[in-house]
């Protein structure tokens, strides 16, 4: 993509990219909204300035965290318990959204912001139509009929991935299954379904028809990896993604400490995207960009 393409040509580069799982380019996510320089670009973890921050840097696609407060608003918060993120403890659930809405969220350093939290609504709103998103359900599977009805209202269902925790033995597992075969509707919003390894690859591919199928990077980066599964994957029309957020098995130069040795030492990434992945979820947004760029495979 030209660096002179406007905002709406690099939005609707990115959709055709999702749809498009055998293409060479790999999508960036950036985790909360992209959140270890929050001081640095005044913009706190998961906050609609993250959101405008993330787009106007390029990351493809931007990770959030999604809960519900005791009054049932979505709002974008990582944890049920308050006091990292916020100017006051307590949990999440015990509080309406007009009692949240007096919070101010706290950057990583312990200063407090200017920023309160966002309601699911205004992140959307703020997103729409300049990059791909992430949304990670903190809540019970059963609300997922009114998240639906959320992306509809404010016209995000195409650019909005659904992470689904499809491993076996996981809490919501069964009620996932059960949930998607008896609302079929739901699966009009685009799932991207995290699988413990391969042999979960069908299973999910038949029940949650999903835009992409993530790994993560212990599951991905092992030597015996099935590769079979990941043309399975995109046979089916699905991106092939990895959470590369977890720690390099015996010193490989995975994960986030491969994206910090820069651009020259970049044969952790090469040996992900060669083995096929194409959606790399990030500590480090910015630096694992022009990683890619090196290599030639993003713009």
């Amino acid at each position: 993509m030209s660096a002179a393409a406007t905002a709406p040509e690099r939005f609707a580069l990115l959709l055709r990219e999702l749809a498009t799982p055998d293409s060479a380019r790999v999508l960036v996510v950036a985790h909360r909204a992209g959140y270890l320089r929050d001081w640095e670009y005044q913009a706190p973890e998961n906050s609609l300035a993250a959101i405008r921050n993330g787009i106007a840097l390029g990351f493809d696609a931007l990770e959030l965290d999604v809960r519900q407060t005791k009054d049932k608003r979505f709002v974008l918060v990582h944890e049920s318990r308050l006091e990292r993120v916020t100017d006051g403890g307590g949990f999440l659930q015990d509080l309406t959204w007009d009692e949240l809405a007096q919070r101010r969220l706290m950057y990583r350093n312990g200063q407090r912001s200017e920023h309160r939290v966002a309601t699911l609504e205004e992140a959307l709103s703020a997103a729409r139509g300049g990059a791909l998103l992430k949304l990670h359900p903190k809540f019970p599977v059963e609300r997922f009929a009114e998240l639906r009805e959320v992306l509809l209202e404010t016209g995000t269902l195409e650019q909005a991935l659904v992470w689904i925790d499809w491993r076996p033995g996981e809490p919501d597992h069964e009620a996932v299954q059960a949930l998607f075969a008896k609302r079929p509707e739901l699966l009009e919003m685009r799932i991207l379904a995290n699988v413990l390894d391969t042999k979960e690859v069908r299973p999910a591919l038949k029940a949650l028809n999903p835009a992409a199928v993530e790994f993560s990077y212990e599951a991905f980066a092992v030597p015996d990896f099935d590769a079979g599964a990941l043309e399975t994957i995109r046979s089916a029309g699905a991106r092939v993604a990895v959470n590369c957020m977890g720690r390099a098995a015996k010193g490989e130069p995975f994960g986030d400490r491969a994206v910090q040795q820069g651009p020259e030492k970049t044969s952790g990434w090469k040996t992900l995207v060669e083995r096929g992945a194409r959606m790399l979820q990030i500590n480090h947004p910015e630096d694992l960009r022009a990683c890619l760029l090196a290599l030639g495979l993003t713009s």
